[in-house]
């Protein structure tokens, strides 16, 4: 199973990584369904999180840069001259059927996200951001506050605060194997300073941060921890690789993340991709044994109707290389629906291929509200 998954995965991924990715949205699908950078949307040069004027529109005539048909004033959110609210709200409810591991059924509903965001412009080099998530786990662990220094010379910027490291694909599926479980996922927001260029079609960002416990109030940590993400991204495709290494003295081990990613994009069709390879290493007897890792992601999405885009998704992860019989597959088949403006539903079932056999598919809806 595990051979014919690493072929399945390199397959996909060849188109992405010979030919480069095109345009999208908020999330990186719609970078790369409009081949513009994320940040062409959002106030994070990296992507993500709160939109600007740009992003509210563009979600607001149908996930579309072209000339609106209807002649109506868009929704705006802005509190005063120079202050802007927004937020995203995702709920699920998930069901997972374990007949053969008793206890282990699920039928539940799960606020996933639910973020508060708040902006000030200080001038026109000059913002101030604050997120505060308080989903997933409910405990506002997610939270970002970051000054961004912006306009620079070569279009580069300065953010400083802590703020989640760039690295790889942003998705808004946690659970994809390319994000938790490589340790770059919900939480891996930390403390430092990042810089960036991101002139037209071309992105780098750099990052220099503690990399260690967020629940101590200082870093012990006497290394620092480097992610950089960079790349192009043009009207057909995109590609672009990442690097994150991070040496911690507690717990005593060496982290390193390598990958790149990629998107095609073509009429109705856009296919995204990433592959990530990953070291753990051991620096003492009291460490967590070192391994070697492979998590990957292919995904294609069909736009069947304006409002309706089919996809379909892989997902694969090797927590050991080298040990037999223990990597995790699975694909996902569902559609999202953009049935208001500033609403998407979402409807997932979820095949988990794991080589113990175990019957533990999901169905997993979800209902997305954002400004």
């Amino acid at each position: 199973m595990k051979k014919y998954g690493l072929i399945l995965m390199i397959l996909f991924m060849l188109p992405a990584v010979i030919l480069i990715p095109q345009r999208g949205k908020a999330l990186y699908f719609f970078a790369a369904k409009e081949g513009t950078r994320c940040g062409t949307c959002h106030l994070n040069p990296s992507g993500g999180m709160l939109r600007n004027q740009v992003g509210l529109d563009y979600a607001q005539n149908d996930h579309s840069f072209q000339e609106a048909e209807e002649s109506g004033t868009p929704l705006q959110f802005f509190l005063g001259d120079n202050l802007q609210m927004g937020s995203d709200m995702r709920f699920l409810y998930n069901y997972k059927d374990t007949a053969n591991v008793p206890g282990q059924s699920r039928s539940t509903f799960f606020t996933m996200q639910g973020a508060l965001y708040l902006s000030a412009n200080l001038g026109k080099n000059l913002a101030l951001f604050y997120s505060n998530d308080f989903g997933f786990a409910g405990f506002g662990q997610n939270r970002e506050l970051w000054g961004l220094v912006r306009n620079l010379p070569y279009h580069s910027y300065l953010k400083i605060g802590r703020f989640k490291v760039p690295y790889g694909i942003r998705l808004d599926d946690h659970t994809s194997y390319i994000k938790d479980s490589l340790g770059l996922g919900s939480h891996s927001h930390d403390s430092g300073i990042e810089i960036g260029f991101t002139p037209a079609t071309l992105f780098a960002h750099l990052s220099l941060t503690n990399g260690e416990d967020h629940a101590v109030p200082f870093d012990r940590n006497t290394y620092k921890a480097v992610s950089a993400s960079s790349g192009i991204i043009t009207k057909v495709f995109s590609l672009g690789g990442s690097y994150y290494f991070n040496r911690a003295s507690f717990p005593f081990q060496e982290k390193t993340r390598a990958g790149a990613f990629g998107s095609l994009s073509f009429n109705k069709f856009v296919l995204l991709g990433e592959l990530d390879y990953g070291w753990d290493d051991s620096l003492g007897n009291f460490a967590t044994p070192s391994r070697e890792l492979l998590a990957g992601y292919v995904e294609g999405m069909y736009q069947a109707y304006p409002k309706l885009w089919f996809r379909v998704k892989l997902d694969y992860f090797d927590p050991r290389r080298g040990v037999k019989d223990d990597d995790i597959q699975r694909v996902t088949i569902g559609g999202t629906a953009y049935l208001y403006k500033l609403l998407d539903f979402g409807l997932q079932y979820r095949i988990n291929l794991e080589q113990a056999k175990e019957k533990n598919n999901e169905l997993i809806s979800q209902v997305h509200i954002f400004f």
